[in-house]
C-alpha cells in the first residue's frame, strides 16, 4: 500500500539566551497581569441601611389592581390568588416587601392587596386597609399603630410619608423605597405597591417582582 502521508518541512527557530529572556519576561508580565485582574475585590454595594441620597436611576416593580406583577426586569404576569407572598426581598432581608391577598367581594376570581408588610432595616412597617390588628388604625411600626397626619420617621434614618389620604411612602435610609397606593374595588379598599430600587441593586433581590438580573 502506498503511503499516503505527505511530508512537510518545519523550520525550527533557536532561541538565543537573550530571545528566551525577553519571552519568559512577556510570559510573567501577561501572568502578573491576568492575576491583578482575578484578584480585584468586587465593588462595594451599598447597603439598604446606609444613609444616601435618594437614587435617581431606578427601578421599579409592581403589585397592582387583581393582581397584575411586573418586575423590575420589566416582565408582566397575572398573579390572581389569596394569601400572603414575599414580593421582594434583598440578600440580607434589610429591604423586605410582602403582600396580603384576599377575594373581592362578591367577586369569586379576583383578588387584591389588602395588606402590605416591610423591614425596613430593623424596623417592621405595615399598611392594612382590611383587618388591622386593632380594626381601625392603617399603619403600624414595629406593632404600634402610629398616627399618620404629619408623616412618621424611622429611628434608623427611613420614614413614612404620607402624600395624601391615598398615597404613602416608605423610604429606607439608602433611599430607596416603596409607594403605597390606597383604592377601591367593589366597595372595599384594597393597595397598589410600589417597590423602587436603585439600578445598582441587580443580581441582590429575590420574590415575586424578579431576581433583578437584568
Amino acid at each position: 500500500m502506498k503511503d499516503s502521508y505527505q511530508r512537510t518541512n518545519i523550520s525550527m527557530t533557536i532561541l538565543t539566551p537573550k530571545s528566551l529572556r525577553r519571552c519568559l519576561g512577556l510570559f510573567l508580565a501577561g501572568l502578573l497581569s491576568s492575576l491583578m485582574i482575578t484578584t480585584q475585590p468586587a465593588a462595594a454595594q451599598t447597603s439598604f441601611c446606609e444613609s444616601r441620597s435618594v437614587p435617581s436611576d431606578v427601578a421599579q416593580g409592581r403589585s397592582y389592581g387583581d393582581p397584575h406583577i411586573n418586575t423590575f426586569d420589566g416582565f408582566h404576569y397575572g398573579f390572581q390568588t389569596v394569601g400572603e407572598f414575599i414580593l421582594t426581598h434583598s440578600r440580607n432581608r434589610d429591604f423586605e416587601v410582602q403582600a396580603r391577598q384576599a377575594q373581592v367581594p362578591n367577586r369569586n376570581s379576583l383578588s387584591l392587596n389588602t395588606a402590605v408588610a416591610m423591614r425596613v432595616c430593623d424596623h417592621r412597617v405595615g399598611m392594612y386597609v382590611q383587618d388591622s390588628p386593632d380594626g381601625r388604625s392603617l399603619m403600624w411600626v414595629d406593632g404600634v399603630a402610629v398616627d399618620m397626619d404629619d408623616g412618621f420617621p424611622l429611628p434608623n434614618g427611613g420614614e413614612i410619608q404620607r402624600q395624601s389620604d391615598r398615597n404613602y411612602t416608605v423610604i429606607w435610609p439608602s433611599g430607596d423605597q416603596v409607594a403605597l397606593k390606597i383604592i377601591t374595588v367593589s366597595g372595599a379598599r384594597f393597595i397598589n405597591i410600589m417597590p423602587m430600587v436603585s439600578r445598582d441593586r441587580t443580581n441582590r433581590m429575590a420574590g415575586l417582582l424578579g431576581n433583578y438580573n437584568g
